[in-house]
């Protein structure tokens, strides 16, 4: 636990050790023996005060393809998914300011816990957990300190505070097999799959009053400020991400999140996401897999938030084990040990995950809950609006 030991960039059929010390990989201004900027995965070694830079330029992934044919089905197999990571990788450092933390997890399922973020290292940096046994990225993770008001904290604290509003005008989510407790509710655009319901956006409660009609229509009128933001936040920590899923978007004409009638596309702009789901009031479900979403990346955002107050806030409470768990890793975003905004963007069909039950101090704080949304592309909204579009044309 003393040391990281840094993977073998040239060698990536190698095993990579099961640390939990982040790497750092950063954009050097170098120049390497061919004349090129140099790219170096940065490792340091905390026992021995040594650091390790390979460069990345000479590995084999940026040789020609014949060379990898020459392998195994099996060794190709796994170049092809360490190119991937690691064009991923090199796409979130040039966007990051240049570097950004790698930590790498093995599947270990029914296992204690053992790698807990926040950590008590905190990084500035975005960090994307992959898995080492065969490299794949499972989610990145970014906090926003609440104590380092940064413009991207202060967009993300308004675009939640503006989601948390709108959710209290709409109905509960009922349809969602996995959930065991708390409260879901849902903007944006749904598939209809509801007893009742018809395809569209989600429905406001019919018992509002013409004040608080007023307030909601004044809310969802400010969406469209926040309509370039999450877009450019997805591109910002992965861009195969944010082009994945505008492919997806295209594909059906579907509508973003924040509009309220369905309009055709616009080509040249970027869209990412159809519907938002948020949740709060002691939420929690069981472990399951994002089977249901259409999207290749899933966008998260969580913190606590004071329901009084109509703001994010710090965790009010210390009590560990509460948070989002991913199992087969043995991983788990702890929330009561986070001070700030957490950006998670995860793989949909990935990793298997689930929301664990809050504590009971939680029942004590009235005014206090954990704010949770998700970004989506509901599969089943894809498939009929794809469908629809194909008989137009």
């Amino acid at each position: 636990m003393g040391r990281t030991i840094s993977p073998v960039v040239n060698d990536f059929s190698s095993s990579i050790s099961d640390s939990i010390h982040p790497i750092t990989l950063r954009k050097s201004s170098l120049s390497n023996t061919n004349g090129k900027d140099g790219l170096f995965l940065n490792s340091e070694d905390h026992s021995m005060g040594r650091t390790i830079s390979p460069a990345v330029n000479d590995s084999p992934l940026f040789k020609n393809d014949s060379s990898l044919n020459k392998k195994s089905n099996h060794s190709h197999r796994r170049f092809q998914i360490a190119r991937k990571l690691l064009t991923q990788i090199l796409d979130h450092a040039s966007r990051s300011r240049g570097e950004f933390s790698t930590v790498p997890v093995k599947p270990k399922p029914n296992r204690m816990n053992k790698l807990l973020l926040p950590s008590i290292n905190e990084t500035p940096n975005p960090s994307i957990v992959f898995n080492s046994k065969n490299h794949e990225p499972l989610f990145i993770y970014h906090l926003h300190p609440f104590h380092i008001p940064s413009p991207t904290f202060t967009s993300l604290n308004q675009l939640i505070i503006s989601l948390y509003k709108l959710a209290q005008n709409r109905p509960h989510i009922k349809s969602n097999s996995d959930l065991i407790d708390g409260h879901m509710k849902g903007v944006g655009f749904r598939c209809g799959s509801d007893s009742g319901k018809s395809l569209g956006v989600y429905a406001r409660k019919t018992t509002m009053n013409p004040e608080v009609l007023d307030a909601d229509n004044e809310e969802w009128m400010t969406l469209c400020r926040f309509e370039n933001f999450v877009s450019s936040r997805i591109k910002i920590l992965s861009m195969s991400a944010a082009r994945e899923n505008n492919e997806i978007m295209q594909e059906a004409q579907l509508p973003e999140w924040h509009e309220g009638e369905w309009n055709p596309m616009v080509h040249h702009k970027l869209r990412s996401f159809s519907n938002v789901i948020i949740t709060t009031n002691g939420f929690h479900n069981r472990v399951h897999r994002d089977e249901k979403d259409m999207n290749t990346w899933t966008y998260g955002l969580f913190t606590f938030f004071d329901k009084s107050a109509i703001k994010p806030i710090p965790s009010p409470i210390r009590s560990c084990g509460y948070g989002l768990s991913f199992p087969e890793y043995s991983t788990l975003l702890d929330f009561s040990r986070k001070q700030g905004i957490i950006e998670l963007p995860w793989k949909a069909l990935a990793p298997f995950h689930q929301t664990t039950q809050p504590p009971p101090i939680i029942d004590e704080l009235p005014t206090k809950t954990h704010f949770d949304c998700s970004f989506q592309i509901n599969s089943m909204l894809y498939s009929r609006a794809k469908s629809l579009y194909v008989w137009i044309q």
